[in-house]
């Protein structure tokens, strides 16, 4: 059974790879509105890497079998 808990720096890879899935779907729906930037992922990834201790900032992510499955 899935958990739900807030992200680690751990999990970022795993998200940024499942965001970069959704992108490029979307991207393939309508690309002039979705295009993303060459740089995208990696932006993505040091905005995560930047947050991960801000109190602020709460991105969840569902494991299963410690494994990153999804977020929100």
């Amino acid at each position: 059974m899935p958990v739900i808990c807030e992200y680690t720096q751990d999990d970022i890879a795993a998200i940024v790879l499942k965001k970069s899935a959704l992108t490029r779907l979307h991207a393939a729906i309508d690309h002039a509105y979705y295009a993303p930037s060459p740089d995208a992922d990696d932006e993505f990834k040091k905005y995560l890497e930047k947050r991960v201790n801000d109190a602020d900032f709460k991105l969840m992510v569902a494991k299963e079998n410690d494994r990153c499955i999804g977020y929100v």
